[in-house]
């Protein structure tokens, strides 16, 4: 996993290394023979503007219980890094270094930002003698990665904490209004919550909040959280249908990674239904878009592009990182949650602790102490819990990777196949029932066309990781937003006329789809068992 942090613009002389530190020029470029190379290598330094501004460390974490992370490379940069570039370091470290010391990366995981997710995307397009697949070809499913040799499968990961705030300041930006077929999902739903006497969230949560607040983004999409949304009998609330169904679907996503107890094949189960939620979500938008152009679009009612790609691309990679574990680390329980970059944000943070403003050689100084310290953390020798409130920004999980056998012989009940095959038909059936009680419009043909997440990942796309979330906020001011006057009501309404008469025609098809449904929970239930 990788990650970039600013550094204070300095050069040092480094007598362990035996050259000139904080540039991104090369060692042999900066190295010092002898005390008249100093003068020469710093002006060489400066009239190159070699000066680095940013850092990125790569971390090696091994997917298992009491490992601490390890820091394996620390990259002075610029801070305009491309995504040619990482993805450069990307295979320097797969195809070369790994491959030399037999190293077995599973994943490479990120925030989401638009660069990195680019430079992933371009290490699993690499044509390689071997790759990993799972096909459904009737609901157009063709998730693939490559098989490096002497290092095996590759999966990229995004961040699902990042995700889960990405996918609640998707609501409260401002900058889209996210519309189902027959309601939508809104900033006043929040601040219905949280007027609620019982409420789960805090006002702070949604009013002047934080929006890289971790403990925040989990109040959002927690069970506590959603079942405000229902009545005393368990059924939505009137007005709440599209919001309830948002946090549950969103949630579901981001718990397939983050719960410690959920066997593989449930995971799969709830990253699907995301997966074909989504998508089906945008075939109605652009259905409604192609008779409403001027008052439907993907821009203004749907998720930003780049949120589609990350959320796309966490439910592909959990079904991908289920068979690699099964095929080639079956002995090794699955524990998702370690697959993500906040050890990155960890070792940064902590290295801010010691030195809120540190240079490249004060970060090198720093790394036994920064060792010593998550270690200490991990072993439950050092303390850091507190009470928290709100407007706290991340939060770390430090001694809470504990598991007894029986949670670990749960991690390792691996599906074949036929199983994940089964549970992707289920999985279909499931995210359909949703979308209908929506009011989505549903394509009649069973088989919807996917989108492919990295064809909306332009270079002039806001970034809405929350990694640089403060972004979001202007991204209403990119909106194309026609200044004619329209009468609303009426478009509106004909909108929703016109969809209950598609949804009536096809009214039909989905008794089938119930059918499937049935069995599909069957078969779930026989897999459980």
């Amino acid at each position: 996993m990788t990650d970039n942090t600013k550094l204070k613009s300095r050069l040092r002389y480094s007598p362990t290394l035996g050259c000139i530190v904080g540039s991104v020029l090369s060692k042999e470029e900066t190295t010092i023979n002898v005390y008249s190379d100093i003068p020469n290598i710093i002006n060489k330094i400066k009239s190159e503007k070699a000066i680095a501004k940013d850092v990125r460390v790569y971390i090696l974490q091994i997917p298992l219980p009491k490992f601490p992370p390890i820091a394996v490379a620390l990259i002075p940069n610029k801070g305009n890094d491309n995504s040619k570039t990482i993805s450069q370091l990307h295979k320097k470290l797969i195809q070369e270094i790994a491959f030399q010391l037999e190293i077995h990366i599973l994943s490479i995981g990120s925030d989401g930002a638009i660069t990195e997710f680019q430079a992933q995307q371009s290490i699993i397009d690499i044509q390689t003698s071997q790759r990993l697949f799972i096909r459904e070809p009737t609901l157009n499913i063709h998730f693939s990665c490559p098989v490096f040799d002497n290092v095996g499968p590759i999966v990229r990961v995004q961040d699902p904490k990042h995700a889960k705030k990405t996918a609640r300041n998707a609501i409260i930006s401002g900058a889209r209004l996210l519309t189902f077929g027959t309601s939508s999902v809104r900033y006043d739903h929040f601040l219905t919550l949280i007027n609620q006497h019982d409420s789960i969230m805090y006002k702070n949560d949604v009013i002047k909040l934080d929006k890289q607040d971790d403990a925040a983004a989990y109040r959002s999409f927690c069970s506590a959280n959603f079942k405000q949304c229902l009545t005393h009998d368990f059924q939505v609330k009137v007005g709440m249908e599209g919001f309830a169904v948002y946090i549950f679907v969103m949630g579901e996503l981001i718990d397939s990674y983050l719960n410690r107890t959920i066997s593989p094949i449930e995971r799969v189960r709830m990253a699907l239904t995301g997966y074909f939620f989504l998508h089906l979500w945008r075939f109605h938008i652009e259905t409604l878009h192609q008779k409403y152009s001027n008052y439907v679009s993907i821009r203004q009612n749907f998720l930003a592009d780049q949120s589609f790609a990350i959320f796309s691309s966490l439910c592909e990679s959990m079904v991908l990182l289920v068979k690699a574990h099964r095929d080639y680390y079956p002995q090794v329980p699955f524990l998702p949650w370690l697959h993500r970059s906040e050890s990155c944000e960890h070792f940064f943070g902590v290295a801010r602790q010691i030195n809120s403003d540190f240079d490249f050689s004060e970060l090198i100084q720093m790394l036994p102490k920064i060792s010593q310290y998550t270690k200490a953390l991990r072993n439950g020798k050092l303390n850091f819990d507190k009470e928290r409130s709100v407007r706290e920004g991340y939060l770390f999980d430090y001694t809470s990777d504990e598991l007894d056998k029986l949670s670990i012989d749960k991690l390792r009940l691996w599906p074949d196949d036929e199983q994940i095959l089964k549970i992707i038909q289920h999985s279909r059936c499931l995210a359909r029932d949703l979308a209908e009680y929506v009011g989505i419009i549903q394509p009649s043909d069973i088989s919807i066309e996917i989108f492919v997440p990295q064809i909306f990942v332009e270079s002039h796309e806001v970034d809405v990781s929350s990694s640089s979330i403060e972004k979001q906020s202007n991204e209403s001011n990119n909106e194309n937003i026609d200044n004619e006057e329209y009468d609303l009501s009426s478009a509106i309404g004909e909108a929703s006329s016109e969809m209950r008469r598609i949804i009536i025609e096809t009214g039909n098809e989905e008794q089938d789809s119930n059918n499937n449904f049935i069995k599909g929970h069957s078969q779930l239930n026989e897999i459980s068992t």
